[in-house]
């Protein structure tokens, strides 16, 4: 999909990401993989198995197919994991790091790791009140009218003639056909309706 369309680099993040380093690396696009991976729940990666994707697949292709560290959530995360992925990333990537880039994201990390506290702590709050709502006026609302059921007054054309215009001229054509549809309806000579 991504060839027909012209995307020829892509970030994936999911699941069984060797299996998309061996289809990226056979249809030639570029592809930086980052599974997901969480240890609260069954369902992702484990950093154990992302592990193996990089010492398969951290750099493949000719450079084209490369692999990162990835977590899935931080609220599926537990801190523990955070502290292992975080090793395990400096472990791979330790000797093209700068001293500046490290402190960034160690910061960054901290941050993280402040913010999944702070949600975790509002969940557990006892202290949320509910509040009776205000006095609110309720608006009539009116069946529509016969001349309002048929929305479009003007169809567009179809998809098949569409698809055969440049993406420019479609645009322009779909704007020209919903300009003509917010008009208003000018009506019939004569008086009548």
């Amino acid at each position: 999909e991504c060839l027909q369309g012209g995307t020829t680099s892509v970030l994936d993040m999911w699941r069984f990401m060797e299996g998309s380093a061996e289809a990226a690396t056979d249809i030639g696009i570029r592809a930086t993989l980052a599974p997901y991976t969480a240890d609260r729940y069954d369902y992702f990666e484990s950093l154990e198995s992302n592990r193996r994707l990089l010492e398969t697949h951290r750099t493949a292709a000719g450079g084209r197919v490369r692999s990162w560290v990835g977590l899935e959530h931080m609220l599926y995360c537990s801190a523990d994991m955070f502290r292992e992925a975080a090793a395990l990333a400096e472990e791979l990537v330790m000797e093209r790091l700068r001293p500046e880039t490290i402190e960034r994201q160690e910061q960054l990390f901290q941050r993280l790791l402040d913010a999944g506290r702070s949600l975790e702590r509002d969940e557990e709050s006892e202290e949320r009140e509910s509040e009776v709502p205000g006095e609110f006026e309720r608006n009539v609302v009116v069946p529509l009218a016969e001349e309002d059921m048929n929305a479009l007054r003007f169809e567009l054309p179809g998809a098949d003639v569409l698809s055969r215009l440049p993406p420019a001229q479609r645009r322009l054509v779909i704007e020209y056909f919903e300009r003509l549809n917010q008009a208003p309806a000018i009506p019939p000579a004569g008086g009548g309706s």
